[in-house]
């Protein structure tokens, strides 16, 4: 199989894979650790999109290279790769950067899950016990009103729907 595909095509498919790697991780119900036996469909629609190859062509690559993929840990931001996600992303509602909870275990002490990851969304986290959800930059329980702020100044803050505002910005409103 590998061998009838261009070092190119490879390269293009393995690249915003691991850029991508959180956001699989946080998405799918697998172990963070090892790959997931298969890809979110808007991940796999990106990578037909970005390498011109249909979904027959996809999977079994994804198959052969997950493992090699997922290995590899750092991420290399191109010019080349923001072309990709500029071109490819928002027909497959990909982003080049998502903003994820900053924990992937409950921080309630008095949760009985403890160190379990929880139920994962791209948005939030849900721990199936206590109920907590966890968000970007602030976490709150289901049936509460109240929002609980994690210490320390986030790298972005959620002032609305959709909207973050990053450091150079929060300078200039002080």
């Amino acid at each position: 199989m590998l061998a009838d595909v261009p070092f190119d095509i490879i390269s293009t498919f393995i690249t915003p894979i691991r850029h991508l790697r959180e956001h699989i991780s946080c998405t799918q119900t697998h172990d963070a650790i090892n790959p997931p036996a298969t890809l979110p469909l808007n991940i796999h629609n990106l990578l037909c999109d970005a390498t011109n190859q249909d979904h027959d062509t996809v999977e079994p690559l994804w198959k052969a290279l997950m493992w090699i993929t997922w290995a590899v840990t750092d991420t290399q931001n191109s010019d080349h790769l923001l072309l990709l996600f500029l071109k490819c992303g928002p027909t497959n509602s990909v982003a080049f950067h998502d903003f994820f909870p900053p924990h992937r275990t409950c921080i309630d002490p008095k949760c009985v899950q403890g160190e379990r990851r929880t139920k994962n969304s791209r948005y939030h986290k849900l721990t199936e016990e206590c109920h907590m959800r966890y968000y970007h930059n602030y976490c709150v329980q289901t049936d509460a009103t109240l929002h609980s702020y994690y210490p320390g100044i986030p790298p972005y803050i959620h002032v609305a729907q959709r909207f973050f505002i990053g450091p150079i910005s929060m300078q200039t409103a002080t």
